[in-house]
């Protein structure tokens, strides 16, 4: 997507619905292998001899600097355990895309990544997950084609300069593992073209006028955020959102009541919030709008007794996949669940004291795959033929109950 590479014959086609397609295609024709489906994402791995047909490809446009070309580089991955930075090659004018390995923390990987900028004005990607910098250089912000820049896991870097507010270009920022970030750019609301936005922050509230005003988001996480109280109040501003995931949160205490305004949510996880009381939300029941509401994912949230209805009102005719896990505290499922009309996967795993099935869960005839593990009560009644609850389950093809 950073480098302008999907393209629809459709107009007006989400270019992550475009990606996707592509995907899809290339699965269909087993250009890829080993595909692993995680619930929320799935990976695959590129088969050995297209690799090699991709270098043939591409020849110069991507160096490892292993070995120099006399072509134009537009892709460069430059590994600091292996070269120095008196090896990153002089003609840079045409790199779109810098991979940038720096496990240990090398001292120039600084001004590594500040000559480069300085030196390629036409950066579209920049990938520096892992690398332990202190700072980002500021003539960042003089990069206005930056579409995806990548710091995630970075655990010494404690600020981002403000001056990547001015990457009008940037689409994906992803800050997810970088523990030691003290706060966000004051100015993150004018990163008008952000659409991905991964977080993680050592803030107990994050501040007005920031990340909710972002409303071209489509994707907004909020991972190992230990001192996070509350998310913004404004989330109903979000109105192009489609995936929200809240993971490690462990001192978030509520959801805002705007959440249940997204009507355009398609995946919602919200996974270990030790502290999070979800009941708090059904005071209010009342939505405006259906919702669309496809994939969730709820987990070890401990004060939870019961799934919360809330989450899901509009959307149980839309919801196709569930994940109930690390639920230690829920009895049983809502007299509700039979109104999942459209459910295709469902998943309990380590709801030890969960001890029956919903009523009319005979009744969903999408139902297609059930795992149920670590749930003793539960796996006890739904054994084939002689369990008390077979009869709710029996129509489904693929079962998998384990004691």
């Amino acid at each position: 997507m950073a480098n302008g590479f999907l393209q629809s014959p459709y107009e007006n086609e989400e270019p992550e619905d475009i990606g996707n397609r592509y995907i899809q295609e290339l699965l269909s024709r087993s250009f890829f292998q080993q595909v692993e489906d995680k619930f929320l994402t799935f990976t695959f791995k590129m088969h050995d001899l297209v690799h090699d047909l991709a270098l043939s490809v591409v020849q110069n446009e991507v160096n490892s600097c292993n070995h120099y070309s006399t072509g134009n580089v537009r892709h460069l991955l430059f590994d600091l355990l292996k070269q120095d930075g008196s090896q990153l090659p002089n003609n840079l004018s045409c790199l779109q895309s810098l991979f940038l390995l720096d496990e240990e923390g090398k001292a120039d990987s600084e001004s590594l990544i500040a000559k480069v900028i300085s030196r390629s004005k036409h950066l579209r990607v920049l990938h520096f997950s892992g690398c332990s910098f202190e700072h980002l250089p500021n003539n960042i912000r003089y990069l206005k084609q930056l579409r995806y820049l990548n710091l995630a896991y970075n655990g010494n870097i404690k600020r981002l300069p403000n001056s990547i507010c001015n990457l009008q270009s940037l689409e994906i920022l992803d800050l997810g593992g970088c523990t030691r970030i003290e706060e966000l750019p004051k100015d993150i609301r004018y990163l008008i073209s952000l659409r991905k936005l991964m977080v993680t922050t050592k803030q107990t509230r994050l501040q007005e006028n920031g990340i909710c005003c972002l409303s071209t988001l489509r994707i907004l996480a909020f991972f190992e955020c230990e001192n996070l109280e509350k998310l913004c109040e404004d989330i109903q501003n979000l109105t192009a959102l489609r995936e929200l995931y809240i993971e490690e949160c462990n001192n978030l205490v509520s959801l805002p009541q705007g959440l249940k305004y997204l009507t355009t949510l398609e995946n919602l996880a919200i996974v270990n919030c030790e502290k999070l009381d979800l009941t708090l939300e059904e005071l209010e029941l009342e939505r405006k709008e259906d919702g669309s509401l496809r994939k969730l994912w709820i987990g070890g949230v401990p004060k939870l007794e019961s799934l919360p209805q809330w989450i899901l009102l509009g959307s149980t005719k839309t919801l196709q996949h569930l994940y109930i896990g690390e639920l230690e505290n829920v009895l049983r499922l809502p007299t509700w669940f039979q109104d999942l009309t459209s459910l295709q996967s469902l998943y309990i795993k380590n709801c030890p004291k969960l001890s029956s099935l919903a009523e009319g869960m005979q009744h969903l005839t999408a139902l297609k795959r059930l795992m149920i593990g670590g749930c003793p009560k539960l796996s006890k009644i739904c054994i084939e033929e002689t369990g008390e609850d077979w009869s709710k389950i029996a129509h489904v093809v693929d079962i998998i109950v384990e004691s």
